[in-house]
């Protein structure tokens, strides 16, 4: 079996050699240290690959935003980054810096007139041509758009954006988009964030607060609805603000020998470098205060501009809980095997990452089938109706728990049960005094033997005993009117009960879902980190969620997910399901169906690194004993 590596190991990717000519080139060109080198090969590839292989997942073209402040070498980034996925990975790249949408400087004047004197300095969110940028990005992302798409300069030297003739051109549609800048991806901050000056730029030039209003307000508008076309990004974190001043003079420097001294620039002097760079001191230090933990990948960089620590994907290090739905998900939607997820399940197994099985189906089928995947986590069955806590394993944690008392927990031999939706002989009493009320016209798990469920689903004489074994739901067949089903709807509604619509059957259960028990479920498993003195003993003991799911009934768990994985399925339309859940998580579809899309994901999200040998996407049943299960929806 091939071995998977994590991405902050020392793993060197076999470069072409006219790939390595033109690093070194670069690197003397932009006179960069020659230990730059080894960024280039190790950790720059490393984040290619993972481009790479999430572009080829994904199947569209991508936008990789880059953000770092002043001077912290996000240019650079971008640069070699273009370099090895067109080289490496024939890759169509277009390089975009947020810098050249720049307003034109008659433009910023008439805004700095209007609004705020303090815009006619560019950089600020509220001084790009946000309407060009975003129009930019969606031609070069077209496959249709067979017209030239014209890359806007900004010369600095002159303030000013250079002619028209002086733009670049890219023909036909590019599998990547790379947009760099300094608040590239930035958060707008709270009004009471706002209220305080935080320098003397603030204090002075804006001491009613006004523009730094006005930037929020475009920060949270224009520029979140551009950020939030981004699919994957990166982030260059300075050690603190004090760095840019030292970084943006190189920066300035390299500007002055660059420009054309027979014209009118306007270089910076250090006084006025140091007045500019407090423009952008409020975002710059929200962005290293939040971005490290929200950006997909990062690069920690010391005084001397030297990456000291590193991420892509998710930290290997960082506390995960992965949080999946079974049928058409971890399951296969055809002969219900997880046999082609194999690999990924044994890694995470070694990594001691949870995962957390969020299903319709019953606690009889998943004590089998959390055997099979030699799983001892809870597990969420019914449609969120209740949550299996094994006893054995958290022990310490249920005896210490003050609600473990309460009604809704109940004891069995090998679980503790927490019960968050109603019992099923409450539910059947409900529904038969409806149907004998009202005459509905359905026949539900109640009313049938199990040849009748065999029969209707293909389940086999076993598997369909353990799906009739029920405890807080009852799956029905409805043979009315949609009025007749209007009029059930308000009688369940009335005794506290809903329904919700899976492939074959519509469930009966109580006010709850995925969504409400992994809620529940996150609070147990923060509870597992804290102390003796009732506290979480560091905040990167939180874990990251990670959420899997194929259909509808999975939307209100994905949505309470920090990365909602949907897994492509033959049954429903994943891209239906990913736009209902919020532009402001992490969010993919996987191009693989069913474990295969699950494996895919893993490896995505994780910045695994594939030997050349890795083929066992599909691992064959001979080399995996016991792992088909069977099921229903």
């Amino acid at each position: 079996m091939a071995e998977w590596h994590d991405n902050n190991n020392q793993h060197t990717v076999q470069l072409a050699p006219s790939t390595l000519a033109t690093i070194n080139q670069l690197i003397a060109s932009e006179k960069l240290p020659q230990h730059y080198y080894s960024y280039v090969t190790h950790q720059f590839c490393q984040l290619a690959q993972h481009v790479y292989d999430l572009s080829q997942t994904i199947g569209k073209s991508l936008v990789i935003g880059i953000n770092g402040s002043q001077g912290s070498g996000k240019s650079t980034l971008a640069l070699f980054l273009e370099t090895l996925l067109t080289s490496e990975f024939n890759l169509a790249v277009a390089n975009l810096s947020i810098d050249d949408f720049y307003l034109k400087r008659d433009e910023r004047k008439a805004l700095a007139e209007n609004t705020h004197p303090l815009l006619l300095t560019r950089g600020v969110p509220g001084t790009h041509d946000i309407a060009l940028l975003q129009k930019t990005i969606n031609q070069l992302r077209d496959p249709n758009y067979l017209a030239p798409v014209a890359i806007p300069r900004f010369d600095k030297a002159l303030d000013d954006r250079c002619p028209d003739a002086d733009w670049d051109k890219v023909t036909g549609s590019v599998d990547i988009v790379i947009l760099e800048g300094w608040c590239v991806g930035a958060l707008p901050a709270s009004s009471q964030a706002l209220a305080i000056p935080i320098n003397q730029l603030e204090a002075e030039a804006d001491q009613d607060g006004s523009w730094r209003r006005y930037v929020n307000k475009t920060l949270a508008t224009s520029y979140r609805q551009l950020f939030d076309s981004i699919d994957y990004l990166v982030m260059l974190q300075v050690p603190s603000f004090d760095h840019v001043f030292n970084f943006r003079l190189l920066q300035e420097k390299k500007l002055a020998a660059k420009s054309d001294s027979s014209k009118s620039n306007r270089i910076m002097s250090d006084i006025e470098l140091r007045r500019f760079i407090q423009h952008y001191q409020r975002i710059t230090e929200d962005c290293l205060a939040t971005l490290p933990e929200y950006a997909d990948a990062f690069f920690a960089l010391n005084n001397n501009h030297e990456i000291t620590d590193y991420r892509i994907g998710c930290a290997s290090q960082s506390p995960c809980l992965i949080v999946t739905d079974l049928d058409g998900t971890l399951l296969d939607h055809h002969n219900y095997s997880f046999s082609a997820a194999q690999t990924a399940l044994t890694y995470l197994t070694e990594r001691q990452t949870p995962v957390v099985i969020n299903t319709s189906k019953t606690a009889a089928e998943l004590a089998i089938l959390s055997c099979k995947l030699n799983n001892n986590e809870p597990f969420i069955v019914e449609n969120g109706s209740a949550i299996y806590i094994p006893k054995d394993r958290y022990s310490e944690v249920l005896d210490n728990n003050p609600t473990s008392s309460d009604e809704d927990y109940s004891y069995q031999k090998d679980h503790v049960v927490k019960c968050l939706g109603k019992n099923r002989a409450y539910i059947l009493q409900t529904i038969h005094e409806a149907r004998e009320t009202y005459n509905f016209k359905f026949e539900g798990f109640a009313d049938w033997h199990t040849e009748k469920l065999m029969s209707l689903t293909g389940l086999d004489a076993t598997s369909a005993n353990l799906a009739l074994d029920r405890h807080f739901s009852e799956p029905i067949l409805w043979h009315d009117s949609e009025i007749a089903y209007l009029e059930f709807l308000k009688q369940l509604k009335a005794a506290g009960l809903t329904t919700l619509k899976g492939g074959r059957f519509i469930h009966i259960l109580g006010i709850t879902d995925k969504g409400i028990a992994l809620s529940w479920l996150k609070s147990f498993y923060r509870s597992l980190s804290k102390d003796h003195n009732n506290t979480v003993q560091n905040d990167s003991d939180e874990p990251i969620i990670i959420g899997f799911g194929d259909s509808p009934n999975d939307i209100a768990m994905l949505a309470m997910t920090d990365i909602a994985v949907v897994v492509r399925s033959p049954q429903h339309s994943p891209e239906k399901i990913y736009h209902q859940l919020s532009n402001r998580q992490r969010k993919l579809i996987t191009h693989g169906l069913g474990p295969i899309g699950w494996q895919e994901a893993i490896q995505q999200l994780f910045g695994l690194v594939r030997n050349n040998d890795f083929i066992e996407d599909n691992v064959t049943e001979k080399n995996v004993t016991d792992t088909k299960v069977t099921g229903n929806k």
